[in-house]
């Protein structure tokens, strides 16, 4: 019987531990295990970075033993979060956010929100009676909206054009504004040249001054990079764009603040757009058919080492060597006399092993 009642100890233990899911970087997840979408249990998230990759991602955790975590400098947008027990935890600590881009709804659960923290809010959000939630940053909502819960804090409430509804009993005794605009898209796009094309659309505005466009590498630190005058008061659509000629190399996150006349501010959520164009790249074979002495002009970024290969049509190497480098344009010559006619790829390979290929013609 001792043995049994041990046995039955463990098997409740095992099955009380939450399973963690812990971010290492902007969308990217320790292991490579990003939580599991669909109906789940005993997870405990904590997100300390940016995660934009989860747009259809709906959690929903059941148990006491489930909680999510954002901690300073986390970002997480997911589609819709139902949270239903006692004993589950939401938690978004100062500079982080926690963006549900769909329905939210609390059942027996809490709630915090710390100062400086923000819970943004995108759909039908719901909180019932038997939940907890303490409110000392700021919440977002965009869509309706209704507690039966009396809402603790010290924090802000900014409505946008939703509906709130307190009728079943909810209150929030540190008050309620009303956003200076209704944004209803915002959207990063590649274009040619390497440029991005920034578009936002708003349904409404009022008292709105300027719009500051924000851009990250590591979607920590912003800084604004261009500033557009906004409608000033409106009730139709305005379709609003932006083309970012410069962006850095890799993967750009922006962000949309707006700022109204009365110094007020609203911010988007963070969009993101890869930019992968290598600054070491072949630039010219000349002369191209060749007989016999051919150029290869290229850049690099950092000068160093570089490597040439020549191969035929086939794919076949038939010839490489190594080329010293400086910062800028460099030009190196080879001679192809002794290759038969055809057709042949030179590709040069970087110090940081990036490659760039030029097809050329033996007479």
């Amino acid at each position: 019987m001792k043995n049994l009642l041990f046995a039955i100890f463990l098997l409740s233990g095992v099955l009380a531990k939450a399973t963690a899911y812990t971010t290492n970087g902007a969308n990217s997840w320790t292991g490579a295990t990003a939580p599991p979408a669909g109906w789940q249990s005993g997870m405990a998230i904590t997100v300390s970075h940016s995660i934009t990759d989860m747009t259809a991602y709906t959690a929903q955790l059941l148990d006491g033993t489930s909680t999510i975590t954002i901690e300073s400098g986390g970002y997480w947008k997911v589609a819709g979060i139902l949270f239903n027990d006692g004993t589950s935890t939401i938690r978004v600590k100062s500079g982080g956010v926690l963006f549900i881009n769909g329905s939210f709804s609390m059942d027996r659960s809490t709630i915090i929100v710390d100062a400086g923290g923000q819970l943004r809010m995108n759909g039908s959000d719901a909180f019932y009676t038997g939940g907890s939630l303490t409110m000392n940053g700021t919440m977002t909502v965009s869509g309706n909206f209704s507690s039966q819960i009396a809402i603790a804090g010290t924090g802000v409430i900014n409505y946008g054009a939703g509906s709130p509804d307190w009728s079943g009993g909810g209150s929030f005794a540190a008050g309620t504004t009303t956003l200076p605009i209704e944004l209803i898209g915002f959207s990063a796009i590649k274009k040619e040249n390497n440029n991005v094309l920034l578009n936002w659309t708003t349904a409404s505005e009022t008292n709105s001054d300027y719009y500051s466009i924000l851009r990250s590498d590591n979607a920590q630190t912003f800084e604004s990079i261009a500033t557009l005058q906004a409608a000033g008061n409106s009730t139709h659509i305005i379709h609003y764009n932006y083309v970012d000629q410069s962006p850095v190399n890799g993967r750009n996150y922006y962000q949309l603040l707006e700022t109204d006349r009365d110094g007020r501010t609203q911010k988007s959520e963070v969009v993101a757009v890869d930019i992968r164009e290598s600054l070491d790249f072949l630039t010219q074979l000349y002369p191209n058919p060749v007989i016999d002495q051919v150029a290869l002009i290229f850049n690099s970024s950092k000068g160093g080492v570089y490597k040439f290969n020549i191969s035929n049509i086939n794919g076949l190497s038939i010839y490489s060597a190594l080329i010293p480098a400086m910062i800028g344009e460099n030009k190196f010559s080879i001679s192809m006399e002794e290759y038969a006619g055809g057709l042949y790829f030179i590709t040069l390979i970087a110090p940081d092993f990036t490659q760039s290929s030029l097809q050329i013609a033996k007479k």
